[in-house]
């Protein structure tokens, strides 16, 4: 029974689904049972991690790269470029795809799925109806997907939901149950040539072309985050780890403790008193207490209420609070994320505070490169499979793309990096400090780490192109006040463009213009880790101290 088998598993993601979505705290005794009178605090720690982690997760930048032979010879850059773009269309597709059946795109699914349930997965069957191109990418919570795996890969994948006996009889037909009820289990079972339904444990009868794929595979895409590789039993439960993997207790003791000082501070009001008496231990306790606004108790000479001596709890508590705090930082993420630093850093500093904070981030950022991995490569065999030819991409800006010049040997790579603009900054100042040491390619793609570095150098390549040659600029001015109406400017420049062109073609050559003078590439980030120092411009008489103090130094040691 493989639900069996993962029923820890599944108790785990339990657990931190409550975490997330700050399922309310309760105070419990030894047996489970919420006590009485308790003033329950649920604190909001995992809920903001969880949310800030995801939306860096979501809105890292990917990178899309192609490598490969074709024909027996190195594929170019225009038939690599190809294939990138055809990816990064469908991809587009997909989502707008998921967007219109009210499912969130496919980035923001995977990135919560990778970050609490520790694993994505999604069902793969791109393909042509009825002359329309349908890019059918599913994913799903592998909290309720069951599956197994063998030598090559998925034997089979179970999705399991929980639907309305109309629902049911919509999608498979009046036949398809007699069960009644609001939560009837429908389990989805694939396997590489088949797809039988169940329904409350009874197969529903389907047409054989329904019920016979012959796919040859089982079209899921699954993908595990992280390395468990201990082979203990009951190991299932620790692979792939959710983000609270280091602070799922931490959280709930902090909103334990936090639900004790709430109750003691309202119980302040009516504290625990001790009645000191000459009778001792035997004295007969006062008939009324004496909480009341502007209160007057009589009591005995030298006697009275004082407070019971709690000073001893309140200094344990500040210090386990300290160490609690402390503890959640480094299992999750130090306040300087949160955005209160006050002070500038180096470039060296930002990135090295980056890769600190980015401990969690890459194993889940390596999860979601090969999930995407694997799904395009599945995408890119259904649609050469099924000789797909069909437009895609964004609605309005859609490529028509050739099975034909999809197929090759070819590597696929994704990158994603986590940037935010203080590492944008960083790495820009890295990337002028490297450019005597790297080619540009390597700097865009290593140091700059743009989404798209080949049509990035196109654009760069367009531009110098145009500011070198006059008559390129003239081109472009000519069409963009054509574009806008203003028809005799166009004709203006135009006519002062003619002109030049037959003074080319005559062998008069004009000096082309000089180049602007490029702007100071002075560091809006100082490379050195030394870090506050980053406003206006080192004087001489500055360097020329700092030169002298360094020397004296050498000369002391």
């Amino acid at each position: 029974d493989r639900e069996g088998l993962l029923g820890a598993l599944f108790r785990r993601m339990d657990t931190d689904r409550k975490l997330y979505l700050l399922e309310e705290f309760l105070l419990v005794d030894d047996l489970g049972k919420p006590l009485g009178n308790v003033a329950n605090e649920t604190m909001n720690d995992a809920k903001t991690f969880a949310v800030r982690f995801i939306s860096d997760l979501v809105s890292a930048g990917m990178q899309i790269e192609i490598e490969g032979i074709k024909s027996g010879k190195p594929m170019t850059d225009t038939e690599t470029h190809y294939i990138e773009d055809f990816l990064r269309d469908i991809l587009i597709a997909v989502d707008e795809y998921l967007t219109n059946r009210d499912i969130p795109d496919l980035r923001s699914y995977w990135g919560e799925q990778d970050s609490l349930r520790g694993r994505m997965a999604a069902r793969c069957l791109i393909r042509m109806k009825d002359g329309e191109f349908i890019p059918d990418v599913l994913p799903w919570d592998t909290r309720h997907l069951l599956y197994d795996t063998g030598p090559n890969g998925l034997l089979w994948v179970a999705p399991k939901t929980f639907r309305t006996a109309q629902q049911i009889k919509a999608e498979y037909g009046e036949n398809a149950t007699k069960a009644r009820g609001t939560r009837l289990e429908v389990l989805d079972l694939w396997k590489p040539t088949t797809n039988t339904v169940w329904v409350s444990k009874g197969k529903i009868a389907r047409p054989q072309e329904q019920e016979n794929h012959n796919i040859g595979y089982v079209p899921w895409v699954i993908q595990t985050q992280g390395a468990h590789t201990m082979l203990d039993i009951g190991y299932e439960e620790f692979r792939g780890e959710s983000i609270y993997e280091a602070t799922r207790k931490l959280f709930t003791s902090k909103s334990e403790f936090a639900s004790i000082l709430k109750t003691l501070t309202t119980g302040s009001f009516f504290g625990a008193l001790q009645y000191e008496s000459e009778a001792g231990t035997g004295a007969q306790k006062p008939q009324r207490p004496p909480f009341a606004l502007r209160a007057v108790v009589p009591v005995e000479k030298g006697a009275g209420f004082k407070p019971m001596p709690i000073n001893d709890i309140h200094n344990a508590a500040r210090l386990y609070y300290s160490i609690l705090e402390a503890a959640i930082q480094r299992g999750s993420r130090p306040s300087v994320d949160y955005g209160n630093l006050q002070f500038p850093l180096s470039a060296v500093a930002i990135s090295r505070l980056t890769e600190a904070s980015n401990d969690m981030l890459l194993p889940r950022l390596q999860a979601l490169s090969l999930a995407y991995l694997k799904l395009c490569r599945m995408i890119l065999l259904q649609y050469t499979a099924g000789n797909i030819k069909a437009k895609v991409g964004q609605e309005g800006a859609k490529t028509l793309y050739d099975p034909e010049r999809l197929t090759g040997e070819f590597s696929i790579k994704f990158r994603f990096i986590s940037t935010s603009p203080e590492q944008n900054i960083a790495n820009m100042a890295i990337a002028a400090a490297a450019e005597p040491f790297f080619s540009k390619d390597t700097i865009r793609r290593e140091i700059l780490h743009q989404e798209n570095p080949t049509e990035e150098r196109d654009k760069m390549t367009v531009e110098g192109a145009v500011e070198e040659h006059t008559e390129l600029r003239w081109i472009h001015q000519a069409l963009t006040l054509a574009e806008m109406g203003r028809e005799d400017e166009a004709k203006v420049i135009a006519h002062k463009l003619g002109f030049s062109l037959r003074q080319l073609k005559a062998g008069v050559v004009t000096p082309p213009a000089e180049r602007k003078q490029e702007p100071s590439r002075r560091q809006v980030v100082p490379l050195g880790v030394g870090g506050g120092r980053t406003a206006g411009r080192e004087t001489p008489a500055r360097s020329a101290a700092e030169s002298a103090e360094t020397q004296a130094q050498s000369e002391a040691e």
